[in-house]
């Protein structure tokens, strides 16, 4: 059976996208899985994952020491 956990990152990057796209967050979901062909909201989803996981890498490098 597959795990039906929810991913809360990726839920909020898709809400991210669906506004900035003017989408629901159900069609950002269909473009994901390959349900449906929009290169824009595809393109965007990958910038805005980039961008929230660059920030994550700051966040934590920020505050654990590496020494």
């Amino acid at each position: 059976m597959k795990n039906q956990s929810r991913n809360n990152l990726k839920a909020h990057i898709v809400k991210i996208v669906a506004e900035k796209e003017g989408v629901t967050e159900r069609m950002v979901y269909l473009v994901l899985n390959g349900d449906r062909e929009n290169q824009k909201v595809f393109d965007r989803y990958m910038i805005v994952k980039e961008e929230v996981e660059t920030a994550i890498a700051r966040a934590v490098k920020d505050l654990v020491p590496f020494n």
